[in-house]
């Protein structure tokens, strides 16, 4: 059975979340409160940092759309892309739940050490142990799920 669906078409009914009314705001707050220049990456209509004066990139024209009605810097593009930023950019980059969408997830992290600054922070999440795959998994479209060591080894490697 094929669960894929469209993130454009999803987006483009729903209204865009505030990231201070989700449950990861507590946590982000004093990281993006204190980033000057910051990049989210694949946050469709449920950003984690603030969305004025925030970088965006998300394959989703119409989340890109919204977010950049409430100051948001929007891109539509591939997290698997070459970004169009600068090297040593970025204070704070988050992405959130999108890694485990992608063939190529090391590619996002080296574009993502790129465009980082030297002392800047990545913060990320994703599904873990692939032993808890599941239905779930096949409906959100991820391809894997990570092992902890596999995340180690490939943040260190890029």
């Amino acid at each position: 059975m094929d669960y894929s669906f469209d993130y454009n078409m999803r987006w483009s009914h729903m209204r865009l979340r505030a990231p201070s009314s989700l449950y990861t705001w507590k946590v982000l707050e004093p990281y993006v409160l204190k980033a000057q220049e910051r990049l989210e990456i694949g946050p469709g209509i449920l950003p984690k940092f603030t969305i004025e004066g925030t970088h965006f990139l998300d394959t989703s024209e119409s989340a890109i759309r919204k977010l950049e009605q409430h100051g948001g810097k929007g891109l539509v593009g591939s997290a698997e892309q070459v970004f169009p930023f600068d090297d040593n950019t970025f204070d704070l980059i988050g992405i959130f739940e999108v890694l485990e969408h992608l063939t190529q997830p090391q590619k996002t992290i080296r574009e993502i050490a790129r465009v980082l600054k030297d002392d800047g922070i990545f913060i990320f999440s994703v599904p873990i142990r692939q032993k808890y795959w599941s239905k779930w998994d096949e409906f959100a479209g991820h391809v894997r799920r990570f092992e902890p060591e596999q995340l180690e080894e490939m943040l260190a490697k890029e």
